[in-house]
């Protein structure tokens, strides 16, 4: 996207995921985006994810996607791919744009996927500017603020085309919008960089050298984990990658106890036993 370019010539993807939770850490079961431009019809992406693990009930609850559902959908690096694909030579928006980049990034850390470095404007952000008399600057009250059917959302795609709303109706409430430099937008509304979550890949640190073993051979490791639910019991585990994330080191693994990819804090594996049979 070129700066001097104007506002109406603008092609925007706006997206959302969906997770297997709250936190960073969580994993892709869904992506939803639109792109368009301005007035125009656009064109949707949507593809459910397998997130490689069980699909909290709690987090069913909110989006309604279950371990059924996914079973044969994508993993995310396919549906990563998919995704950028869409949305080249886009302006990525988002609701809540910081969260959406984590999770994105986050998943590409542990494929080995490189994201674009390009800017995720969030449409929260947006609102508050543009549309300042909203009475809240929650997706669902905005979007029914707008007249939009609130019933499908917490599902990717219908987030997706009310995040669409939120930033036509924001955009068409500048005078000679279409006309206006992309500089004026980009002044007034707060992003976050997609490729930069804080979370790079990176060699393991001094004092885990059988690990590094282990990373590099794919074989399992036991270890003692000082958190988690489970205590301080001996998990066998497969080495799938390390990156770090605001100066902590984490260790993505196949957590052998109920087969499914976790992430472990390195600062918290308290013994590591290699396994030396051939």
């Amino acid at each position: 996207m070129k700066a001097a370019r104007n506002i109406g010539d603008l092609r925007f993807c706006c997206f959302d995921v969906e997770t297997t939770g709250l936190s960073s850490f969580s994993r892709l079961v869904e992506i939803g985006a639109v792109r368009f431009r301005i007035g125009e019809k656009g064109e949707e992406f949507s593809t459910l994810v397998n997130p490689g693990q069980p699909i909290p009930l709690e987090a069913t609850l909110i989006h309604g996607i279950s371990d059924d559902m996914v079973r044969d959908a994508p993993r995310a690096k396919e549906a990563l791919e998919r995704f950028l694909a869409f949305a080249e030579d886009c302006v990525l928006v988002a609701h809540n744009a910081a969260f959406d980049a984590r999770i994105m990034a986050l998943e590409a850390v542990r494929v080995g996927l490189s994201l674009p470095e390009v800017t995720v404007l969030d449409s929260i952000s947006m609102a508050r500017s543009f549309l300042p008399w909203q009475e809240s600057y929650r997706l669902d009250t905005l979007a029914g603020s707008l007249g939009l059917d609130t019933r499908s959302l917490h599902r990717a795609l219908p987030d997706a085309r009310a995040v669409r709303a939120v930033v036509e109706a924001s955009v068409t409430s500048i005078p000679g919008w279409k006309k206006m430099l992309t500089d004026r937008l980009f002044e007034r509304v707060s992003g976050t960089e997609l490729s930069s979550s804080k979370a790079r890949r990176v060699t393991l640190p001094p004092g885990f050298g059988e690990l590094k073993k282990a990373v590099e051979a794919g074989k399992p490791v036991r270890i003692i984990y000082a958190g988690g639910t489970r205590g301080r019991i001996p998990r066998d585990i497969t080495p799938i990658a390390v990156y770090t994330r605001r100066e902590c080191f984490y260790l993505e693994a196949v957590c052998h106890l109920d087969g499914t990819n976790k992430t472990f804090r390195l600062d918290r594996i308290v013994k590591i036993e290699m396994d030396e049979s051939p």
